[in-house]
């Protein structure tokens, strides 16, 4: 047992019980293969597309490039960089804005609970100051004669005995 009290330590995962990943962990980690994976396939693709060239057949129609044709290709490149940014950015700026908003919802909550309980507080605290200062000033001729009373019966306390002069022998 350690000694708060615990039959394991924190650090200790409990014997037999295996530890889970948490489940947005496990999503994201998915994502990050499958982008890495696409990405190594279009690498190899553009690099054979570069080597060899391409046919389309569009109806019916045969189109073929090669690698002297295929001058605009940074900007077919970038064109696609500036496509998955936007769709990147679609997607995460919502989700930030959804996020900050829930945050501003929980904060906004807590500190309106947070004032009600101090509000509550301090009534109760005013209210029980208001009644104990009533009865404190409708008592105090009470209080004057039980001061009175407790000056007159208390015990006086012995003089300790003056210092004089001691004889040595």
């Amino acid at each position: 047992m350690s000694p708060a009290g615990h039959p394991h330590p924190p650090s200790a995962a409990a014997p037999g019980r295996r530890r889970r990943w948490p489940t947005w962990l496990a999503v994201v980690l998915a994502l990050m293969t499958l982008v890495a994976l696409l990405a190594v396939s279009l690498l190899f693709g553009l690099a054979s597309l570069l080597q060899e060239g391409f046919d389309v057949t569009i109806n019916g129609e045969p189109w073929a490039a090669t690698l002297h044709e295929l001058n605009d290709l940074p900007a077919l490149l970038a064109g696609a960089g500036t496509v998955v940014a936007l769709l990147v950015l679609l997607v995460a700026v919502p989700l930030l804005v959804v996020a900050a908003v829930m945050v501003a919802v929980v904060l906004a909550v807590l500190l309106a609970v947070g004032l009600s309980v101090a509000g509550v507080a301090l009534g109760v605290g005013g209210a029980l100051f208001a009644v104990l200062g009533t009865a404190a000033l409708a008592l105090s001729p009470v209080w004057l004669l039980l001061l009175l009373l407790w000056w007159a019966l208390r015990r006086k306390p012995q003089r300790a005995a003056a210092p004089g002069p001691t004889m040595l022998t």
